[in-house]
């Protein structure tokens, strides 16, 4: 019993370590948005999209998708693009 209790802690401690989280976060003043994997820090960014993702290929995609993320360039009718992902 001891050594299933033991391998179930061994087991359970590096689970948040894998749990990573990225956001899609906007900069209010330059119009851009990044994914990056903390929650922002300054006050003119902002988390837009469904809060956390699981995995930065979801935040990418759904990034991709959002017109906040991908302002349509006067000139041309076409969005701009997003911008790049940031890790830590």
């Amino acid at each position: 019993m001891r050594t299933l209790f033991a391998s179930l802690v061994v087991a359970l401690i590096p689970m948040p370590v894998l749990a990573a989280e990225f956001y899609i976060i906007q900069d209010t003043e330059k119009q851009t948005c990044t994914v990056a994997q903390e929650q922002p820090k300054e006050e003119r960014q902002a988390i837009v999209g469904d809060g956390a993702y699981n995995d930065a290929a979801s935040a990418i995609s759904d990034m991709r998708k959002m017109l906040v993320c991908n302002p349509v360039d006067s000139t041309r009718d076409t969005p701009k693009g997003p911008t790049e992902l940031k890790t830590q």
